[in-house]
């Protein structure tokens, strides 16, 4: 990643260092073939990546790194301790730039997931009660309609009749 951003901007700029901060601190090295190796030899990376309302410098890629971010990241893939505090080393900053996209993208298809899986739930849910309650007032009919000198049966459908009257009655439609 780190690597593919160094060829652009030297791409962009015709190899002119000076235009561009992440070019300026990787220095002369950077116009070496080895790209790679220019990349592994890094310092630490982050101390330059900082917040500017905690005194960071500039950022060096084409967004805003925060070392608390990256921190946090490797902490809970288990590479640190999450009491450790130092600065993340630029193998940590790599891992961070290729996988922290990775992990969001899965979190969110996770979220999409649930979300849907909770909208069915509910569906489901809703269903189940408009059966039920369905069954109950069906129930009822049947027991208002015997009860109110009506024949019907124990199973079946429930004659128009005696559906019109409890509706009448009740002011429940089935």
């Amino acid at each position: 990643m780190l690597e593919e951003m160094i060829r652009r901007a030297l791409d962009e700029n015709d190899g002119e260092i000076a235009q561009v901060p992440l070019l300026r601190y990787i220095g002369p090295a950077v116009r070496s073939a080895d790209i790679r190796a220019v990349v592994d030899s890094m310092p630490d990376v982050v101390s330059y990546f900082g917040d500017p309302q905690e005194g960071g410098r500039c950022p060096l890629i084409h967004r805003l790194l925060r070392k608390s971010d990256v921190l946090e990241f490797i902490a809970s893939k288990g590479f640190r301790y999450s009491e450790d505090d130092g600065v993340p080393n630029s193998t940590e900053v790599r891992y961070y730039l290729a996988e922290k996209p990775r992990e969001d993208a899965r979190q969110e298809r996770a979220a999409v997931e649930r979300k849907r899986w909770e909208e069915q739930s509910a569906k489901a849910e809703e269903s189940r009660q408009r059966a039920e309650h369905y069954a109950r007032h069906m129930k009822l009919c049947r027991e208002w309609g015997n009860a109110n000198g009506f024949t019907v049966g124990t199973r079946g459908a429930i004659p128009k009749a005696v559906r019109k009257a409890y509706k009448e009655a009740t002011g429940v439609e089935l």
